[in-house]
């Protein structure tokens, strides 16, 4: 079941495209593989050659020379010689299209007119990319370039502070040890001392006595030690205190700085949005006179139909007798509706 599986031959880094089942696979190598390493079949060349480039009556590692450019080629690579990589062959320029020489063509994109090249201030973060007729334009006007050199210089000057950080690092580690090794020894100096006071023994009364005296002496050696190097500890922790206190108030600095920067933005932010806000209130109140500007003779055109209409319903007739109560109601109902719509504009 497992010989049934797909695989690639196993020279498909060599460029072999087959791909077949898993029991094929040594056939294919053995006989059929164009991509196998032979023995050059001449018995003085000790070289291997592709099956596919492989000639039975003689040696394919001979070299020959072009005709084109008269290179030195071996004779199995002649046709990929000269069909790809022989510098006499012409190829088109990736920009403008034109018919060079292979050879020349690295030459003729560093002055086609037609490349595509970034910006001198790429390395800056200018993202333009212009053909080499436009690019000088931009150049003159992009703003990177400008600052350009005030970039470089703040780039100098911070490598110098790194270098001068890592060599005070290392001197700080180096005074660090120095000190770590003066307090062992001065702790096993002392520690020495308190063990041979106490070893220390003397048979006769005389020696007793003058073993008494010296005792205190030692002692006060062994307290004058035991002080030294406990101001050296004080002296030590002291000064990574003041080493702290330093950074954290240089942190409370820069925190305060970027709190004053944000409290301006946010004081410039809202006098934008409150001008705007001014502007838009000063267009609503144009637009709202602009309005009551049009329905103005709108409005009088009504009030002189009403009038009109109310003049014309006084007049006697035989048939109209009971209807003025309801027109002139109508009317002055008209008329105030009207007034009301004005005092609303």
């Amino acid at each position: 079941m497992c010989d049934d599986v797909r695989v690639r031959c196993p020279y498909s880094d060599e460029g072999c495209p087959e791909v077949m089942a898993r029991g094929h696979v040594q056939l294919h190598v053995e006989k059929y593989c164009d991509y196998k390493l032979l023995q050059c079949p001449q018995s003085t060349c000790n070289q291997k050659t592709l099956r596919k480039k492989l000639n039975p009556d003689r040696c394919m590692h001979t070299t020959v020379k072009c005709e084109a450019c008269e290179e030195d080629v071996m004779e199995q690579d002649l046709q990929d010689h000269r069909d790809s990589l022989c510098p006499s062959l012409r190829t088109n320029c990736p920009d403008c299209g034109a018919m060079v020489f292979r050879s020349a063509l690295e030459e003729h994109v560093e002055t086609c007119p037609e490349a595509i090249h970034l910006c001198q201030a790429s390395k800056y973060g200018c993202p333009t990319k212009l053909k080499r007729s436009e690019l000088t334009v931009h150049e003159r006007s992009c703003p990177l370039i400008t600052m350009g050199p005030y970039i470089e210089a703040q780039n100098s000057r911070i490598d110098s502070l790194d270098m001068t950080i890592r060599q005070l690092l290392q001197r700080n580690e180096i005074l660090e040890d120095g000190i770590a090794n003066i307090r062992s020894t001065l702790m096993e100096s002392a520690r020495f001392m308190h063990e041979g006071r106490n070893d220390r023994q003397v048979p006769s009364g005389n020696v007793n006595q003058d073993h008494a005296q010296s005792e205190p002496r030692q002692s006060e050696e062994v307290d004058r030690s035991s002080q030294l190097s406990s101001s050296t500890a004080l002296t030590y922790l002291l000064s990574l205190h003041e080493s702290l206190r330093e950074e954290v108030s240089q942190l409370s600095r820069a925190i305060t700085d970027l709190d004053s920067r944000a409290s301006m933005a946010i004081l410039n932010e809202s006098m934008r949005v409150n001008e705007d806000m001014a502007h838009t209130s000063a267009a609503i109140n144009t637009i709202r006179m602009q309005i009551h500007w049009l329905l103005n003779p709108r409005l009088q055109q009504g009030h002189r139909l009403g009038s009109a209409a109310a003049g014309g319903d006084s007049q006697p007739g035989p048939s109209t007798r009971a209807e003025p109560g309801a027109s002139n109601l109508t009317t002055r109902r008209r008329l105030s509706d009207s007034g009301r719509e004005g005092t609303k504009l």
